[in-house]
């Protein structure tokens, strides 16, 4: 029985990420996903109730009437309205699949993410992500162009090496555990003039990974000294931070690095200005929110009043603003999609205020499992390690990508948090379960 659920969570991984074009682009895996989900919502409803997942469907489940509502409201494309659908559904119909299928065997984790790195790969060559090749082309170089770039082959070949680490970590060497990562944190900032955020979170990752270890009891320290390690992880981002800023400031990150650093704090080159630099969508974000802040503009929409100019004439810079100006006045006005650089904030703006709940229940969940649960199902810790970091990033400052591995992630969470409750209240033969499963 567990080798058949290891199976099938290795195929449902092996095609998570390679993607044809329906409507919007989808993975394969997202296709069986969104027609079974509803079927296997019924039959394990049971079991969704039972283990208290009925609070994140149901958070779901608001965001997918927002996005009814919100559509109709602003009369939204049928098109349009689809795509904007499919984000919350493919989502939690995700979660809905694969949570049963861990509750199950949840040693057959580490065979979703094994599937899931090689898809990765896979996608490199055949069934493209449709939305990196149009940008490649908007930007002129094709998908030869893309394909050369170093930071593409960061975003492949780092799930591949650091696999061992996520899926398999207890048996995997604490040296290969801290270094494969801090040497593809090197990487990342040394080889592309974009790669901060990859050797930010990777450098994130290196430091949790170095003050647990392996052993439970240390990975315990976190949620015993909740505070201290917040505050150490704050310290982190501020270290990374001037260690990038010497770097690229003297040129030893090369010239395109330069260039940019200098492009990004024109204003200023403190953290906040260096964020809203290489993050300036997320601000623009907020001025959209704050413009409409409960019934937000609905999925894809167009940004018709221009509050893309205004945002730009009271915050931004002089320059910018003024080459807007001369780019529109010569006859190549841009349509501007109203649109933020954060998953929690394009939720807000598709789907209204409907679109909020989801995401702070995200949010509670990753502090509850800092703060309660982390290193009580120590197998686990590897993966948590480097996806947490990274869904904490997503969620503030990327658009929200991958249906499949956000119902993943929440599918670990709250499984993560129910065995926890397990083994506090000494569930039904927890424990030989856990050995069984994890061998």
């Amino acid at each position: 029985m567990n080798k058949r659920n290891d199976f099938l969570m290795f195929i449902i991984g092996l095609f998570s990420i390679t993607q044809i074009h329906v409507v919007g682009s989808i993975a394969i895996s997202e296709l069986l996903v969104f027609f079974l989900a509803p079927f296997v919502l019924v039959s394990q409803m049971a079991l969704f109730k039972r283990d208290r997942c009925m609070k994140f469907i149901g958070f779901c489940a608001i965001s997918l009437i927002g996005c009814i509502i919100v559509s109709l409201y602003h009369h939204i494309s049928l098109y349009n309205f689809l795509r904007g659908f499919a984000t919350p559904y493919g989502f939690v119909a995700s979660f809905i699949v694969l949570y049963p299928l861990l509750r199950k065997n949840p040693g057959s984790f580490s065979w979703y993410l094994v599937g899931a790195a090689f898809s990765m790969l896979i996608s490199s060559f055949v069934f493209q992500n449709a939305y990196e090749i149009l940008d490649a082309e908007s930007r002129g170089g094709g998908v030869e162009g893309m394909m050369s770039g170093p930071i593409f082959w960061i975003s492949r070949i780092g799930p591949l090496v650091t696999l061992p680490v996520r899926a398999f970590y207890l048996s995997t060497p604490i040296l290969y555990s801290i270094l494969v990562p801090m040497g593809f944190s090197m990487y990342s900032l040394f080889s592309t003039a974009s790669g901060r955020s990859s050797a930010l979170l990777s450098f994130v990752t290196v430091c949790i990974i170095a003050v647990s270890g392996k052993n439970q009891i240390k990975m315990r320290r976190i949620k015993k000294n909740f505070m201290l390690f917040l505050l150490g992880g704050i310290a982190v981002v501020f270290l990374f931070k001037n260690l990038y800023s010497s770097f690229a400031e003297s040129g030893r990150l090369g010239e395109d690095a330069h260039k940019k650093y200098e492009s990004q704090t024109r204003g200023g080159t403190d953290i906040l200005h260096l964020v809203m630099g290489g993050r300036g969508e997320f601000f623009l974000g907020i001025y959209y929110v704050l413009h409409r802040p409960i019934m937000g503009y609905g999925p894809w929409a167009i940004d018709e009043e221009g509050l893309y100019l205004d945002y730009l004439k009271a915050y931004g810079l002089a320059e910018d603003y003024d080459s807007i100006l001369r780019t529109e006045s010569g006859g190549h006005r841009k349509v501007h999609r109203v649109g933020a650089h954060s998953a929690m904030l394009q939720f807000w703006l598709a789907y209204g205020i409907f679109g909020v709940p989801v995401w702070i229940y995200i949010l509670y969940l990753v502090y509850d499992y800092f703060k309660r649960r982390v290193g009580v199902v120590p197998e686990f810790f590897g993966y948590f390690a480097f996806v947490l970091p990274e869904s904490l990033w997503s969620a503030a400052f990327s658009p929200f990508g991958g249906r499949m591995a956000w119902g993943f992630v929440l599918a670990m969470l709250l499984l993560n948090r129910v065995m926890s409750k397990e083994r506090e209240w000494g569930g039904p033969e927890i424990g030989e379960r856990l050995r069984y499963d994890f061998r």
